[in-house]
């Protein structure tokens, strides 16, 4: 069996795999040695409800992104020691571990590309290699534009630099080669996905990450895929090459009601985020466009998920509550507290 190395870590745990050789799949191992009010259960059991809603949300919807496959959580007393033995030395206490399917990373032109661009000098070539650059993906942020002046020229001002979880902004996107057309599909695909999040699998979708990575490898005959969008959309851009929006980390996911209290938790949750969806009320044009196709896009999707029929039928959505959660966005951040 081989070893794992950490791929990541975030405040729920870190995450561990083997060297990707884009062959079959890969595992994640996802292990809770992170902050104590994170709980990797929650992660898991909003993780299975996702991939049980999926079947029940519009292909032309759930087709706008890709979410990884849930195979299974082990409490410290479940854990087979032959999977222990494959962590490092200091790493073998068991612990609760989330077992998923890897999400691809970048390869290394990609990385080669973004170092280029935004590593200090001074790092370069450390950066470059570093074992750790593998693990490359990006973290498209529509909602973020760096202030004027700030670009690739000024990448001495930064103090350390990444390429896990690398954050591009939507200015950065420019400087990318990606043009505002994908720009607008990302939005769109965000749209969607925060309204099967809403509507269909019914959580407030609390700090999802998103990330544009690669398509995984062909599923073998060893594997089965039944919760997996079968062909989700696919992006294609010069410098990052083909790619999916894969979503993750779904442990602080709170079930959502079909309420005016639901639609508080929503707008808590969209402005406690990171910021990857488009913002109301900026003043760039191309950032007002962005949140105008954001919110064309959440609107249809939100009838067409409502239209079709919720995954349980329990409990109906009144129609009007996705243009409710809008207006509520669109009053801005009061009564919203961050962290």
């Amino acid at each position: 069996m081989k070893p794992l190395h950490c791929i990541g870590a975030g405040a729920c745990g870190s995450v561990w795999s083997i060297d990707y050789d884009g062959g079959d799949e890969v595992l994640a191992f996802k292990r809770e040695d992170g902050a104590k009010n994170r709980s990797l259960l929650n992660d898991y059991q909003v993780h299975l409800s996702i991939t049980r809603a999926l079947p029940h949300c519009p292909k032309g919807i759930r087709s706008a992104f890709q979410i990884p496959q849930c195979h299974g959580f082990a409490r410290p007393e479940e854990i087979p020691p032959l999977l222990l033995q494959r962590f490092p030395p200091d790493q073998q206490q068991p612990c609760n571990i989330l077992t998923s399917q890897r999400i691809p990373p970048l390869g290394k032109n990609v990385r080669d590309m973004l170092c280029d661009k935004y590593c200090p000098p001074r790092f370069l070539d450390q950066i470059k290699a570093d074992s750790r650059s593998v693990d490359c993906m990006i973290r498209p942020y529509l909602g973020r534009r760096r202030d004027p002046g700030s670009s690739g020229s000024r990448r001495s001002m930064f103090q350390s630099f990444s390429l896990r979880n690398h954050i591009v902004s939507v200015d950065q996107m420019d400087e990318l080669g990606i043009d505002f057309e994908t720009k607008e599909e990302y939005a769109v695909a965000m749209a969607k996905a925060l309204a099967f999040m809403h509507w269909c699998a019914r959580i407030d979708a609390d700090d999802i990450e998103f990330v544009l990575a690669p398509p995984p490898p062909p599923p073998s005959s060893n594997h089965t895929h039944q919760h997996q969008n079968p062909s989700p959309t696919v992006f294609d851009s010069k410098s990052l090459g083909r790619h999916y929006l894969w979503i993750l980390d779904f442990d602080r996911c709170k079930p959502l009601t079909m309420n005016e209290e639901g639609i508080a938790l929503a707008k808590k949750a969209f402005y406690r985020n990171d910021l990857y969806y488009p913002r109301p009320g900026r003043a760039h044009p191309e950032d007002q466009q962005l949140w105008a196709t954001f919110k064309h896009s959440f609107v249809d999707a939100s009838a067409n998920i409502i239209k079709s029929g919720p995954a349980s039928e329990t409990e109906t959505i009144p129609v009007h509550l996705p243009a409710r959660l809008l207006e509520a966005i669109e009053s801005g951040m009061a009564g919203v507290e961050k962290g």
